[in-house]
């Protein structure tokens, strides 16, 4: 014996019913997974930024640092050359000091 025509209609219904309610979690769970891509995909972006900031902000103190080297550098040189004017300075005065010395032990004799 065939069913009644609403329980036919009514069955086709549920089956229906069901297939919406798969199809649309399917839906949100995909939205779902677009949302964590979307979120993965903008968190890799700010973490490329990032990196190239902080690059970028390293190659800046690494020439400064190149820079800072160089007048070091320039800094001791000069350094060196005073020390060694200082030095040249002080054989010249003790020689002045030692014939003054000499003058003066002379002209004491004479």
């Amino acid at each position: 014996m065939p069913s009644p025509e609403w329980i036919q209609n009514g069955g086709a219904g549920a089956v229906a019913a069901l297939a919406f309610r798969w199809i649309w979690q399917e839906v949100r769970s995909r939205r779902k997974d677009i949302q964590v891509d979307q979120s993965e995909a903008l968190a890799l972006k700010n973490m490329r930024d990032e990196i190239a900031r902080l690059t970028e902000r390293i190659d800046s103190l690494e020439r400064k640092l190149d820079e800072r080297d160089v007048e070091v550098e320039a800094e001791r040189k000069l350094r060196r050359i005073a020390e060694n004017d200082l030095d040249q300075e002080r054989r010249r005065s003790a020689a002045l000091e030692d014939r003054i010395a000499e003058l003066e032990s002379e002209l004491a004799k004479s």
